[in-house]
């Protein structure tokens, strides 16, 4: 190779000779033949991969040493040669990627730790607003956390769950442990004027069926009317016809005669 023969291009930071960016720049004053013999650390003794957000990711390292010439080879099994992850696409180094699909990555799936139920960890939240078997508080606030599949069946028996009065005249709702003072004597002045408007409110309803009733009657009445003269026109009808039936068998006598 003559003295102007290009150094080839090689991934390392800069030429371990000249300190020349190898990268950028081709030393001229190297010969290939000489190149191949040069002492070199891997690129990657100093190596952190970033994402496509700009983000650093884990630091890879290789203690690798050998000649230049050796690097292509070594570069095939490098562990620290970043390999993209096949599920998330973050680089990590190669003997890193195991781990990374094992306990890093955002797109490895994971068990939920309640029901068991496979799940993106990335998703791993949004499940547990959903899963079964998590527990979650009261939305009685009892104090008690119950698995959201046996929540309906709580309602049931939570001491703070809202009942309706068992006083007919009385349409309040109170908390289930305070049903008892609210059916004490303490409470009565209120259940008297509950007790005064159901009685007003019955009075309504009976003068709203009375007038109902007194309006049935005169519809009743009305029908009666309507059929009684319904009765008559069919008689008037039936009298018409009979005449007719008459008078076309004077008719056909009176035919017959001439």
């Amino acid at each position: 190779m003559s003295q102007g023969a290009a150094c080839p291009k090689v991934y390392i930071y800069m030429c371990p000779v000249c300190g020349v960016d190898a990268v950028s720049t081709t030393p001229a004053h190297l010969v290939a033949s000489v190149l191949d013999t040069l002492e070199i650390s891997c690129p990657f003794n100093h190596y952190r991969a970033v994402t496509a957000k700009g983000d650093t990711t884990h630091k890879f390292r290789c203690k690798w040493r050998g000649k230049l010439g050796s690097l292509s080879d070594h570069l095939i099994g490098c562990p620290a040669y970043p390999v993209k992850c096949p599920k998330c696409h973050v680089e990590v180094g190669r003997h890193q990627l195991g781990q990374h699909l094992k306990s890093m990555c955002p797109e490895r799936e994971v068990a939920c730790p309640h029901c068991q139920t496979l799940c993106l960890v990335k998703n791993a939240q949004k499940h547990l607003t959903q899963c079964q078997e998590y527990s979650v508080p009261c939305p009685n606030d009892c104090g008690e956390k119950i698995r959201r599949k046996h929540l309906d069946a709580h309602q049931d028996t939570c001491p703070k769950r809202k009942v309706s009065c068992p006083l007919p005249f009385c349409n309040t709702e109170v908390v289930k442990s305070d049903l008892s003072q609210h059916l004490s004597l303490d409470m009565m002045h209120y259940h008297l004027a509950q007790l005064g408007g159901y009685f007003a409110s019955k009075a309504d309803m009976y003068n709203i069926i009375e007038a109902a009733r007194e309006e049935n009657s005169l519809l009743r009445r009305d029908v009666q009317a309507l059929t009684e003269r319904d009765e008559a026109r069919e008689r008037e009808i039936t009298s018409l016809r009979e005449m007719v039936a008459a008078l076309t068998q004077s008719v056909a006598e009176l035919k017959g005669q001439r």
